[in-house]
């Protein structure tokens, strides 16, 4: 008997006991499942119980019998579970985790334990960029085609999958986005369709190398059968080399005449190889309600997805990809102010994000960017800055003087290092002229400063309704 099999069914987890690690919005999900599950749990968190007022409150309400511990870990906690369940927080290679497994604890992702109750198929997108446009384009095909009872969205975005697996049935279908951190301890995790957008560096501080976090990306691959579906980015040479190792049946999309992709871009229109081997046009590319070469690319593997896994028709394809109009902090226009348009990009919390921000504007730009520190050097952002219409760059968190000290290394000095979010769009408006943009893109996470990337975008978005309303 597999460990799989051994929690497959709910009632099997009476009595059990598991430990939660991690509570943010995917251990509150987990733990919420659990409790209903009736597992002796344990949650755990290196936050003190005062960071953690709202989780404890909800589940006081939720179970008196919860066992916490917070403020610190133990190896004795960790080592005495039938099983953990990892928040994507918690890196594997924690001494706690790691401990746990030298006495034979099995310890899961929550993406992963939550696949063991999912009784619908359901799709899995990764990649370093994009992920939350194209998940999002899936989910809103998918619901339009009708070919489902209900359509679920969630994993790195909105819910996590713990806290709607079991309410799925054959009928329905979710659609996840995932990150490299859920698929640390995800053995079975076995996605009716895969996609792997692109692979740019990223989370070196967590992966330490490129090899390592590309396997963790692969891994939304590895359970897949032949009768699966594996989507790939056919203009990215790190992710179309991985091809040869994919077991399902796989589709590529690109951007590019003439690349030989089954989705692609020719003479303005997105255009699809059929089942006969025809060609179908899908969208006019001018049509497509989300604008930019970044965006192609999402509607193209989005496209794919849905019609070679899912068999939506193009013309259902082709409806969504024409009235979406984007996700929230994503080059989001928030407000124009006496001709100062102002733009929520904090989605970009890598280098590389910012950098396609960038490519975005030709009007003059005003540049917020900084955050915590992922072990990113700069040198990327700071080359399309200068090929960029940004004419400064305010810059806070850990890594200010890192930005600023890449910029200077590439000739671009007007620059300026503020304490807070909330001063550098105040400062960015009295310095803009009518016509010019002030961008948020921090091509960095956001932890030093805020709860999570929306966090920062919605301080964004609050000081920018402030100066519109004259406070």
């Amino acid at each position: 008997m597999t460990d799989k099999q051994k929690f497959i069914d709910a009632a099997s987890l009476k009595s059990k006991k598991v430990l939660v690690c991690g509570l943010q919005r995917s251990g509150m999900d987990a733990a919420d499942f659990l409790i209903k599950c009736g597992a002796c749990l344990t949650v755990s968190d290196i936050k003190k119980p005062d960071e953690l007022k709202e989780q404890l409150a909800r589940l006081e309400k939720l179970s008196k019998e919860i066992r916490f511990e917070l403020g610190f870990h133990s190896e004795e906690t960790f080592a005495s579970q039938d099983l953990i369940v990892l928040s994507p927080a918690v890196a594997c290679d924690s001494p706690f985790v790691l401990h746990a497994l030298s006495k034979g604890v099995k310890v899961v992702s929550e993406v992963e334990f939550a696949s063991w109750f999912a009784r619908a198929p359901y799709a899995a997108i990764t990649g370093t960029n994009g992920k939350t446009t194209t998940t999002t384009l899936v989910y809103e095909i998918l619901k339009s085609s009708k070919l489902f009872d209900k359509v679920y969205i969630g994993g790195n975005i909105g819910i996590a999958f713990a806290g709607f697996a079991d309410s799925l049935t054959p009928r329905d279908a979710a659609v996840l986005e995932i990150s490299s951190f859920q698929m640390e301890f995800a053995d079975t995790f076995a996605p009716r369709a895969s996609a792997l957008l692109n692979v740019t560096e990223d989370h070196l501080n967590r992966h330490h190398d490129m090899k390592t976090y590309m396997e963790m990306k692969m891994r939304v691959f590895q359970n897949q059968k032949s009768s699966d579906c594996a989507v790939l980015n056919a203009d990215d040479p790190l992710v179309i080399a991985e091809k040869g190792r994919i077991k399902s049946r796989c589709y590529t999309f690109s951007v590019n005449a003439g690349s030989g992709a089954d989705v692609f871009a020719e003479d303005g229109y997105l255009q699809i190889k059929t089942a006969g081997g025809g060609l179908e046009k899908i969208i006019k590319t001018s049509q497509i309600g989300i604008i930019g070469a970044h965006n192609l690319s999402n509607a193209a593997a989005a496209a794919a997805m849905c019609h070679y896994a899912f068999g939506v028709e193009p013309q259902t394809i082709a409806e969504t990809l024409r009235n979406f109009k984007g996700v929230h902090h994503r080059l989001e226009l928030v407000a124009e102010i006496n001709g100062v348009a102002f733009y929520n990009d904090s989605k970009a919390t890598n280098e590389d994000s910012a950098r396609v921000a960038l490519r975005s504007f030709t009007r003059p730009v005003l540049l917020i960017a900084g955050g915590s520190d992922k072990g990113s050097d700069f040198s990327s952002l700071a080359s399309e800055v200068l090929k960029s219409s940004v004419k400064k760059v305010y810059v806070i968190g850990q890594v200010r003087e890192k930005i600023i000290e890449a910029l200077a290394r590439k000739g671009f000095s007007n620059t300026e290092a503020l304490g807070g979010l909330e001063e550098c769009v105040t400062k960015a408006f009295s310095e803009a002229q009518p016509g010019e943009a002030v961008l948020l893109s921090p091509a960095c996470a956001s932890l030093d400063m805020f709860k999570n990337y929306e966090h920062r975008g919605e301080v964004f978005i609050e000081q920018v309704v402030k100066i519109k309303s004259g406070r």
